[in-house]
Parts: structure tokens; C-alpha cells; sequence
């Protein structure tokens, strides 16, 4: 599946939608997307929400090198894996409080993630998801 490689932290508050009380980080490889759930105490407390609302992209990086196990362990404790070939069209929404983008996946899944308003989170979001995708990214 995956090499270790990598991976860069973009948002530290994801959810994958209204109902998703346990935020997750929001992490970005160069051929896709992982998410990792965080414990419900640290959801609770908002840690690294103010991080996330504050972060733009002159910050410094966060980046961590991820292994194959390492993305498996993240999917087993109810993460999520989202490898760029797998996305037929996204939707990227900066929003008043919240970011959102849906995805359309292969196999006719949808995906939603949102997060708090963040410049870093979705100007690395549309950098990554317009290589990706090029012409099947839709911007609102």
C-alpha cells in the first residue's frame, strides 16, 4: 500500500461531519489524504483547535514519516485512508466557521471532511486536491 513516506499535518480539529464528535488530524501525502482519530477527551478539551484557527502557511511544517502499518493502525482505530487515484471529484468550501470538502470516490462513496476556518488547511487541501484532480475540482 504505502512506502514509508512523508506526510504533512494540516488540521488538528477534522471531522467527517456534523454528527463526528471525535476530531481527528487531518494529515497530507503526496498521494493522499489520512486522517487520524484523536480520543474523545482531547475532542472535548479542543486541543489544537486554536493552532488550527491561527495556522497559515508561512507557519512552520509539521510533518511525520508514516509506514505502510502506521496508516493501517490509524484505519483500524477508525481513521481513514483516501488515496488520491481513488477520488473522481471533489468540492472544496472555505466557509464562514467551517471548511468543507466532499468527496466522490471510485467506488461511488462519498466523503466529507470539515474542519475550523483555517487558511493552511484548505489552501494545502486545494494545492493537493487540484494536482490530483486538476480538472475535477469544484470551488465554492
Amino acid at each position: 500500500m504505502i512506502a514509508e513516506k512523508n506526510f504533512r499535518l494540516i488540521s488538528r480539529s477534522t471531522t467527517t461531519g456534523w454528527l463526528d464528535r471525535e476530531h481527528g488530524e487531518l494529515w497530507v501525502a503526496p498521494d493522499g489524504l489520512l486522517r487520524r482519530r484523536r480520543r474523545w477527551a482531547t475532542s472535548v478539551a479542543s486541543v489544537g483547535l486554536v493552532q488550527d484557527l491561527l495556522a497559515s502557511s508561512a507557519n512552520s511544517e509539521i510533518r511525520q514519516p508514516f509506514t505502510s502499518a502506521d496508516v493501517d493502525l490509524a484505519v483500524r482505530r477508525g481513521g481513514s485512508w483516501i488515496p488520491a487515484a481513488v477520488i473522481k471529484t471533489a468540492r472544496l468550501r472555505p466557509g464562514i466557521m467551517t471548511g468543507r470538502l466532499g468527496l466522490t470516490l471510485a467506488d461511488g462513496r462519498s466523503v466529507k471532511l470539515l474542519w475550523a476556518k483555517s487558511i493552511l488547511t484548505y489552501e494545502s487541501l486545494h494545492d493537493a486536491v487540484s494536482y490530483w484532480l486538476s480538472d475535477r475540482l469544484v470551488l465554492d
